[in-house]
């Protein structure tokens, strides 16, 4: 600090600059006064893409990288090196760029598109009126990138599920990508027997069975409603059978859902009472302790 003034004679064979804005000279020279630049890389600008679909390869298109001094001087530079890793959630984008002898290192978010795959198709394809879309046997697989191996999608959605007849397409939705299934509704033949179940909140469908076969009481879900079961009378006075619950099928039977009533949104009727009620106290008390007030007075 207190050196002073440096001839030029002195350092006009270092490597130096005058200029602030230069970032590879080694010292910075400001009124004779000589300043080690320390020079660094950084990431001005992310990369334009972000929004990938498995399989693709990384693109630096977009990507602003700079070498910036201590003095506040500052140029963009082309990077000599850029190495990508997608980290293993595929959520983010983690660089490690070069230029020259300067590293940095810099993450930004993405997001990657699944790779969708059907595995296997569905082992059931023909169906009475009413049924439930099978899915056994079909597996959807997923990948993140064309290097990993498919992975068992379960996410997906299906639609129409309850299947009416003439229904002959069958489409498994999975978010971004759809597939379709092939399946025959018919009618049944005279030996089956029909068994439907009422259900209008999760809605109506139909199950098939041979006489004397077995059947499994399922358990429907609907949101935040409770089921408590299923019952051979529409207002829940007949036989109930829980989930799980199995009965042997010998003639054509209908089932009906039994839910818990659906919560209210809230109870305002409380508060009217309440506020009715100090109505009435009100005028009790001007009818009839008022006048004594006044006789007194």
């Amino acid at each position: 600090m207190n050196i002073g003034f440096i001839p030029q004679t002195v350092y006009s064979a270092w490597d130096h600059t005058t200029n602030p804005n230069e970032a590879d000279a080694a010292w910075f020279i400001n009124n004779s006064v000589p300043h080690l630049v320390h020079p660094f890389l950084r990431v001005d600008k992310a990369p334009d893409k972000t929004n990938y679909v498995a399989g693709d390869n990384f693109s630096s298109e977009g990507l602003l990288v700079s070498v910036h001094n201590t003095n506040g001087g500052s140029e963009l530079v082309t990077p000599s090196r850029i190495s990508d890793k997608f980290s293993d959630d595929y959520s983010f984008i983690s660089l490690i760029v070069q230029s020259g002898s300067r590293t940095t290192h810099f993450s930004y978010g993405i997001e990657v598109e699944p790779e969708f795959t059907v595995l296997s198709a569905p082992s059931k394809t023909t169906y009475y009126p009413g049924e439930l879309f099978d899915p056994t046997g079909m597996k959807i697989g997923y990948r993140m990138s064309s290097s990993e191996s498919y992975q068992e999608f379960t996410g997906y959605t299906v639609y129409p599920n309850v299947l009416a007849l003439g229904t002959n397409e069958v489409t498994v939705d999975c978010g971004s990508w759809t597939t379709t299934f092939q399946v025959t509704v018919v009618e049944p033949p005279d030996n089956v027997l029909t068994v439907s179940f009422m259900d209008d909140v999760a809605g109506n469908y139909s199950e098939y069975y041979l006489s004397g076969q077995t059947m499994t009481f399922k358990a429907p879900t609907s949101g935040d409603r409770v089921f408590l079961g299923w019952n051979t009378a529409q207002d829940g006075s007949g036989t109930s059978y829980s989930p799980g619950t199995t009965i042997t099928v010998t003639v054509n039977s209908t089932f009906y859902a039994i839910w818990e009533p659906e919560p209210s949104s809230g109870d305002d009727s409380g508060g009217l009472c309440d506020f009715s009620l100090v109505l009435a106290f009100i005028a009790v008390f001007v009818a009839v302790f008022v006048p004594m007030a006044l006789v007194r007075w």
